[in-house]
């Protein structure tokens, strides 16, 4: 037997570096995915919470740390108690008697001092309006009693006129609506 010639086809060496490129672009495919998958199941735009470190101001070395401080929205004022909340009802409806139906059912919430009376039907939601210090109060009166707005009582209205005749000391007038 003889040596093969030196021409004959011999299979070619790996190429250098091509066995470790693969496996990168797959592993790298696997993160990217997982990131992308993690933020869409997460539910993208969210905040993140922040809690601070749970130690007792020192370190392992027995050093003093900063204490930690948040800054939390403000929350607003708790409503006071629905008893002490001196309440007017205008009804700015064409429904008769609307009024008197809702005082019963702020009488019924726990609403103690309640006038009632009459405003303009002009189309608009129900109100709840306050006078300063009461705003509060007007968010819990809106919730009670299905208001769509609160907002501050107009000085020198029509509807401050109406709720000064019906009880002078209201702190918060709901004006019902039909719009």
């Amino acid at each position: 037997m003889s040596d093969p010639p030196a021409d004959a086809a011999r299979p070619a060496p790996p190429a250098s570096g091509g066995g470790w490129l693969r496996p990168v672009i797959l592993a790298l495919s696997c993160l990217v995915i997982g990131f992308v998958g993690g933020w869409i199941l997460r539910g993208g735009g969210g905040g993140a919470t922040v809690l601070p470190p749970a130690d007792n101001g020192t370190t392992t070395e027995g050093t003093q740390t900063a204490p930690v401080t948040t800054q939390a929205r403000p929350q607003p004022p708790p409503a006071p108690a629905r008893a002490g909340v001196t309440l007017v009802i205008l009804n700015g409806t064409s429904v008769t008697g609307l009024a008197a139906r809702t005082k019963t059912q702020a009488e019924g919430l726990g609403y103690t001092n309640v006038g009632i009376g009459n405003a303009a039907d002009d189309g608009s939601p129900t109100t709840a309006y306050f006078r300063a210090g009461a705003r509060a109060a007007a968010r819990q009166a809106a919730t009670d009693l299905g208001a769509r707005r609160v907002q501050p009582l107009p000085a020198g209205s029509q509807i401050e006129a109406a709720a000064l005749e019906a009880l002078p000391d209201a702190e918060v007038v709901v004006v019902l609506g039909s719009g």
